[in-house]
């Protein structure tokens, strides 16, 4: 549970814990000379708002004040949460992490005092509340087939997200400060950008609506910016200062920075736009990047990075074509077809950006997708770029990258950035149980589809989601199928890096593909992946892991905690209205909540994304408004917020 403040009424205390002496259950009924009784005991209720847990009670008469303990698993033994509180308090509010909070076992307990001692409510037991603790997040112009929450991202200090619809058709230009409720007027996948703020009321609002600049060409044709994908992927820096916003399908033949926008004689290049926002709380677009070799079919901007500032960027684009490798190779070279790139720009003290490398992988060959994934360290020194379709037949780190195994076994490429700000590749990353070209198989894990790397670039997570196995030391055995895996490395003082772990789910059903998505908080101390197979039908936190009564696709999260051994599983998490057997939907078109993750720097705020949900809703919705189970808007998508 993460208490960051308490409110006890309508007053403001800061978070302590401390045993506090206080008589039990009762006491005397009156103390020494004196007619003072011992107060009867509070009678509790709870109710949930958004991340925060409400304890209610009645006025006790005779109390002189209150006491509220908390006891955090059902068996740790009760802690004063705060100072007493006054004779005249009857609630209190305690912000939760709802995404790690134990909702079936935690409770409290209030007591009433007097001179005469104290007495204890019940224990009372939260899971009630749980629910309405949740948001929903929906666009402001939602529309069937907009996959909002296809990309999300969240500011260091989780009171900015930014979330992707990479096939929104509104054919608008430019940011939109404020809410945009109009719904697509175009025909094409232009793609839009959702950025929320956490207030200091504890609500969340849209603050700007984001496009590209250039959907219309310079006839102010939409054709010229003919399905975009501006959404694909989205980056924002800790401190929340800047976005990148990848389209992978962008048209235009421009190269570098800021170049002509509105020249359309390509397919799916790709582009990245940079935003900014001002002292005013309004975002403006800041830079306008393509790569230096632009050409048809890059999908440049299908992943990106920003370091802590938002100086640095990452892109990759997977279906690059060129056989160099390495680091600045020749660019001109073809024919290894979605062999895959990765470049690095940076932006100086007066806002201006320049790229810096053009990275390719070491055993450069056809596709291999390297680019699909990305991660960039806070100081910009560190980058993971994974390639899920590498077919080597390595294990662990720095092996044979001859060696030819499975077809998309997947690899992940870690490079360092010297004092003299050249790149250097540092290792070449495999599972511990790479499949191999003798396992019976049809095809590889994917490891790299996603990458994550903590704020220091020393832990590495890796999502595996088409991993077979059960068991973490046999590659195939056929209990599963796509269950997936994610694999956590980490990096030593010496600059070595070792697998520290093998992650795997409670079954949730066969092709869960755990490891679709993942997140690292700062600290690499809490990992959150997402399972879009997931078939159960439970709703919020920790629920039942039946697969009856379910819709294939409707996705989860699981988010794990490390210890002193290693790893632990923490929660199990679900949409707050997670649709049952009796919702009919698609068999096209199926939630997949987790198809995007994101967490706050200290784990505490999660986003997840759901972009093939199905709700017509508009906005934020909180209390029992976020479980509708609404199925007229397919793949209109959802984020939700623990």
């Amino acid at each position: 549970m993460n208490f960051k403040q308490i409110i006890w009424g309508s007053a403001v205390a800061g978070f302590a814990l401390g045993l506090t002496a206080c008589g039990g259950g009762g006491g005397d009924s009156s103390s020494s000379g004196s007619s003072v009784s011992v107060p009867t005991a509070p009678a509790l209720t709870v109710q949930g708002s958004l991340k925060a847990i409400n304890i209610n009670w009645s006025a006790i008469s005779g109390a002189t004040s209150y006491k509220l303990f908390y006891d955090a698993t059902g068996g740790s033994g009760y802690t004063q949460l705060g100072a007493d509180l006054s004779a005249s308090s009857v609630s209190a509010r305690i912000p939760v992490s709802v995404h790690i909070q134990d909702w079936q076992n935690s409770r409290f307990m209030v007591q009433a005092c007097n001179s005469a001692g104290c007495t204890a409510s019940s224990a009372l037991t939260p899971i009630t509340a749980m629910l309405d603790t949740i948001a929903y997040v929906k666009a402001s112009n939602t529309t069937a087939d907009s996959t909002f929450g296809f990309s999300t991202a969240m500011s260091g200090d989780g009171k900015t997200l930014v979330v992707g619809a990479p096939y929104v058709k509104d054919d608008i230009s430019g940011v939109t400060n404020g809410v945009r409720t109009l719904a697509s007027t175009g025909t094409d996948n232009h793609g839009a950008v959702y950025v929320y703020r956490l207030g200091t009321d504890g609500n969340w609002t849209q603050q700007s609506y984001l496009k590209a600049s250039n959907i219309l060409d310079a006839e102010d044709s939409e054709q010229g910016g003919f399905a975009a994908e501006f959404g694909t992927s989205v980056a924002i820096s800790t401190d929340g200062s800047t976005i990148a916003v990848g389209a992978a399908a962008e048209s235009s033949t421009a190269v570098g920075i800021n170049g002509d926008q509105t020249d359309y004689t390509l397919t799916d290049a790709g582009a990245v736009y940079i935003f900014g926002v001002g002292t005013d709380s309004k975002w403006t677009q800041k830079a306008y990047i393509k790569p230096s070799n632009t050409r048809d079919d890059l999908r440049f901007g299908a992943s990106v990075a920003l370091d802590s500032t938002g100086s640095a960027l990452v892109a990759g684009a997977p279906s690059e074509d060129s056989a160099a490798t390495g680091i600045n190779g020749s660019q001109s070279s073809a024919g290894v077809v979605d062999s895959g790139a990765a470049y690095f720009f940076t932006r100086n003290n007066v806002g201006v950006w320049s790229q810096q490398a053009y990275i390719k992988p070491s055993n450069t060959r056809i596709s291999f997708g390297f680019g699909g994934s990305v991660a960039l360290a806070n100081d910009g020194k560190t980058m993971a770029i994974g390639a899920s379709g590498e077919n080597g037949a390595a294990k662990g780190i720095n092996g044979n990258q001859s060696l030819i195994g499975q077809a998309d076994n997947g690899a992940v490429y870690l490079f360092a950035r010297n004092n003299a700000g050249l790149w250097l590749q540092q290792a070449y990353v495999k599972a511990s149980n790479t499949p191999q070209a003798t396992d019976q198989a049809n095809s590889g894990s994917e490891f790299g589809t996603q990458v994550a790397l903590s704020g220091d670039g020393k832990t590495l997570a890796v999502g595996a989601p088409w991993q077979d196995s059960d068991n973490p030391a046999v590659a195939f055995n056929d209990n599963t199928s796509n269950l997936g895996a994610v694999y956590v490395y980490k990096r030593s003082a010496a600059d070595v890096w070792s697998q520290q772990s093998m992650l795997k789910t409670t079954a949730t059903g066969n092709f869960s593909e755990f490891g679709r998505s993942v997140a690292l908080s700062n600290d690499g101390n809490f990992l959150a992946a997402g399972a879009t197979g997931d078939a159960t039908p439970a709703r919020g936190v920790n629920g039942a892991l039946t697969v009856s009564g379910g819709h294939e696709k409707a996705g989860s999260v699981f988010v794990f905690m490390a210890n002193a051994t290693g790893w632990s599983q923490k929660s199990y998490v679900k949409a707050s209205n997670t649709y049952g057997s009796t919702q009919v939907l698609s068999s096209a078109v199926r939630p997949q909540f987790g198809s995007s993750i994101a967490l706050s720097a200290d784990g505490a705020a999660l986003a997840v994304g759901a972009a093939g949900e199905y709700g017509s809703g508009k906005g934020v919705a909180t209390g029992s408004n976020n479980r509708l189970l609404d199925v007229t808007a397919a793949g209109a998508g959802a984020v939700y917020l623990y």
